[in-house]
């Protein structure tokens, strides 16, 4: 019984590390070698990444080596800093990680109901308080775990403040994402990306659910039902169960978020071409390169010409495409448009670009969506400015 416990643990453990650094290490080198994902939501996905390297490099091992030899060598004193120190990581890992949760399912949801006030306001500042304020709660509800160990309440406490109430701000998040896609579904969204959206949100909730909800229940339970401690002391196959299940949710994180963007995909094979030192020879196309650059094609060029304005978030310059405020400026393009719908404005890398009005949402410009104009700096060249778009991420 011991034998096979250990052999099936060990194997489950160590494959349960090996998939949280390898999928949360992609997730980060994606984000730092791809332009495409350097958004300000993709930085607190980093941080949830963080937050699970953090989990299977410490954490993990740790619990395999107590599972293994329980630690017979060391002493008492040094055993109890060892299990001190695991706990407060195995405790500042697990509540920064669902905080990461939380923080992620607000910022869709602010980006979805109010998506020009999130376009203005979702700068680096703001998503690095964001990512602050996670660590720093999450580091203060380890601390207080540590120092209120023997609290009576305190189980109480860390479910609530750990799970229960994160859960309930997730659900709540995405119930109303659910709500408002559905609403403007029917102009904007096919069916396909409908369902593919809401797929996703019960994904995400689900497993959230399945991970941490019975290993919460069994820290309340053990605490006020002596029966149920004993019970647990002596399984320790479903010890092992519950244990197992929250650590896994480091794993499922990073495929969760990264099925739900597809530019992750391409974030990874630069990731991998870079990691082998292959590169692509063939010429980049206009829709493999940043959402911040246009592609100008005119008669004014050669056949083969390419001219790229650049907006990316270093310069942080706003484009107008407005026919009441013409301009001879090389980065202002004028004239009249070709849009069935005007009042449209869309946001990409710090870009703003913008027709006659604002609209009631960001959901109205399709992704390989064409505009025309009848000059550009030169009132009697005509161009047409193509640009590869992708629509707001509601995960």
């Amino acid at each position: 019984m011991e034998l096979t416990y250990r052999l099936l643990f060990s194997v489950g453990i160590v494959t349960l590390i090996f998939l949280a650094l390898v999928g949360n290490a992609l997730v980060c080198l994606a984000v730092y070698f791809s332009r495409n994902l350097r958004s300000r939501v993709n930085y607190i996905i980093v941080s949830l990444a963080v937050t699970d390297l953090l989990i299977a490099s410490i954490a993990m091992p740790l619990w395999l080596m107590f599972e293994m030899t329980h630690f017979e060598n060391l002493s008492p004193n040094a055993l109890a800093k060892v299990v001190g120190f695991w706990n407060f990581i195995d405790m500042l890992g697990g509540i920064t990680s669902i905080a990461n949760l939380v923080a992620i399912s607000c910022e869709r949801l602010w980006s979805v109901w109010y998506p020009l006030h999130h376009r203005r306001n979702m700068t680096n500042k703001t998503a690095g308080f964001i990512i602050l304020s996670v660590w720093i709660y999450g580091i203060f509800v380890a601390v207080l775990t540590a120092c209120l160990s023997n609290w009576n309440s305190f189980p109480i406490f860390c479910s609530v403040m750990g799970f229960f109430l994160p859960l309930l701000l997730i659900i709540g998040a995405y119930v109303i994402i659910a709500v408002i896609v559905k609403k403007t579904s029917r102009n904007v969204i096919s069916n396909r990306e409908n369902i593919r959206i809401n797929i996703a949100i019960i994904v995400i909730v689900l497993l959230f659910v399945i991970c941490w909800t019975p290993y919460f229940i069994a820290l309340l339970l053990s605490y006020y039902s002596d029966s149920f401690y004993e019970f647990l002391l002596e399984n320790l196959w479903l010890r092992s169960l519950l244990k197992f299940l929250h650590y896994s949710n480091s794993c499922v994180n990073p495929v969760v978020y990264v099925i739900a963007n597809a530019q992750y995909k391409d974030g990874f094979k630069i990731v991998i071409q870079t990691g082998f030192k292959c590169c692509f020879k063939k010429e980049i196309n206009a829709s493999q390169m940043s959402t911040g650059h246009l592609l100008i094609r005119g008669p004014s060029f050669s056949k083969n010409s390419k001219t790229i304005i650049n907006c990316s978030s270093k310069s942080k310059k706003q484009i107008f495409i407005n026919k009441k405020r013409p301009k001879s400026d090389a980065e202002t393009l004028c004239g009249p448009l070709t849009l069935e719908d005007k009042g449209s404005e869309f946001f990409h890398n710090d870009c703003i670009y913008q027709t006659d009005e604002y609209p009631p949402n960001d959901y109205c410009i399709e992704p390989g969506f064409t505009l025309k104009t009848d000059y550009l700096s030169d009132p009697e060249s005509f161009k047409e400015i193509q640009m590869s778009l992708t629509r707001t991420s509601y995960i």
